[in-house]
């Protein structure tokens, strides 16, 4: 078998003396076999959503796409986080790219950055980023070991990093 690439966003769950880490509500989702993430569908928790802000990106401005965002977890539901993270997105004028990937905090707007700290998540090193449609991103935390997704962030204008210019 080839190797598979993980990308572990937080301490991984089943170090028991780094689990303390896991941000504040996010300690009990931490429970999964490390070897099963990869062929595992994702589960969706809404632990942390960042549901009170309103800055640069907000889930009010979601409005009537809504439903469109259920369907696009029911989607992502059916898949694997393998299919997940190899998912590409190919502009017609560049080339092929990842849909779905983590990105370092550090790349994020200095808004998103402090959102963070506010929120006490500023251990955090990556979030991981669904493009759900042109510039609509939705945002959160994959929990190490876990199929769980924390969601966070709904960005419907790509604000939380918007793209290199």
């Amino acid at each position: 078998m080839g190797h598979t690439k993980r990308v572990h966003h937080l301490p991984p769950a089943t170090d028991a003396s780094k689990r303390s880490a896991l941000p504040k509500g996010m300690k009990g989702l931490a429970h999964y076999q490390a070897n099963n993430w990869y062929s595992s569908t994702p589960s969706w928790s809404f632990e942390i959503v960042d549901h009170s802000y309103s800055g640069s990106w907000t889930w009010h401005d979601l409005g009537d796409k809504l439903p469109s965002l259920f369907d696009f977890l029911r989607q992502m539901g059916r898949l694997t986080w393998q299919e997940i993270n190899e998912s590409l997105y190919r502009p017609k004028t560049k080339a092929a790219h990842s849909r779905n990937h983590a990105i370092p905090v550090a790349e994020l707007a200095r808004e998103a950055r402090d959102r963070l700290e506010e929120l006490g998540l500023g251990e955090i090193d990556e979030l991981f980023v669904f493009r759900v449609d042109y510039a609509g991103r939705l945002w959160g935390v994959n929990i190490p070991d876990s199929p769980v997704f924390c969601i966070l962030w709904w960005d419907g204008n790509h604000r939380v990093c918007p793209p290199s210019s």
